[in-house]
């Protein structure tokens, strides 16, 4: 069951929700969805999501993909620029960008590029888990 299906959050507005995630309550604005037509590789069943700022704002260059299908299914995201961010610049250069959006049938102008970040824990946590 999906968040559109009243579980776990608060109605604010009609296109906003509020829900509460491991990484703090975050704000949904459902008109902003963003629709994965073939899922995320490894994750294909789960199509819906939308992009959710962090709660605290000294992770403000961080956003959070939020499942919008499972609330309990989030990625910690870096969106980049990749005309300007220097350090990230050849991430996808323009041929790729061009075969992306025909193989998809996006206008290149509605692509954005998010990174997944990984979470790595210090190796004294990572042995209290095994």
């Amino acid at each position: 069951m999906g968040l559109f299906h009243g579980r776990k959050f608060s109605k604010a507005e009609n296109n906003l929700i509020f829900i509460n995630t491991r990484f703090g309550k975050i704000k949904i604005d459902k008109q902003k969805s963003i629709f994965f037509p073939h899922g995320i590789v490894g994750i294909e069943n789960l199509k819906l999501y939308c992009l959710a700022e962090f709660p605290n704002p000294k992770f403000n260059n961080f956003k959070i993909l939020q499942s919008l299908e499972e609330e309990s299914f989030a990625f910690i995201t870096l969106p980049v620029n990749n005309n300007q961010d220097y350090k990230y610049k050849n991430i996808l250069n323009e041929k790729e960008i061009s075969k992306i959006c025909s193989e998809l049938n996006l206008d290149p102008k509605d692509l954005a590029l998010l990174l997944i970040v990984s979470v790595e824990r210090d190796a004294e946590s990572s042995k209290a888990l095994v």
